[in-house]
């Protein structure tokens, strides 16, 4: 830091802001997956009865979305490089907004929502 001409209290404000945030930090070697087994669930109660049903019966009871277009609703599960996320997918707005205001502000089980238009 020397090469920067920095005085001593930039040195440190300097030191403190490209520290290793993750030093000492244990590294996690089996990843949780846990969760995958409710939504593998989930994904074939959407199979047996569809999957705006099983929004509304296994994802968020409390407050069901009323659906426009419930054919439309899809819960599949997507293979990523991070591992398996469960995805919510519907093309209509309003049953895409219905379900993240029903599942953001009530608390309901979600973890993956994705609107396509």
């Amino acid at each position: 830091m020397a090469e920067y001409e920095l005085n001593e209290a930039e040195q440190l404000e300097l030191s403190a802001y490209i520290a290793n945030r993750f030093d000492g930090c244990m590294e996690i070697t089996e990843p949780d997956t846990d969760f995958l087994k409710t939504w593998d669930n989930i994904i074939y109660y959407a199979d047996l009865f569809g999957a705006a049903s099983a929004i509304n019966t296994k994802v968020c009871p409390r407050y069901p979305v009323q659906f426009n277009s419930p054919d439309a609703v899809e819960i599949k599960m997507y293979v990523s490089f991070a591992g398996k996320i469960p995805i919510i997918y519907t093309r209509d707005t309003e049953d895409f907004e219905q379900i993240v205001t029903n599942v953001a502000y009530t608390g309901c089980l979600l973890l993956w929502c994705i609107h396509v238009c």
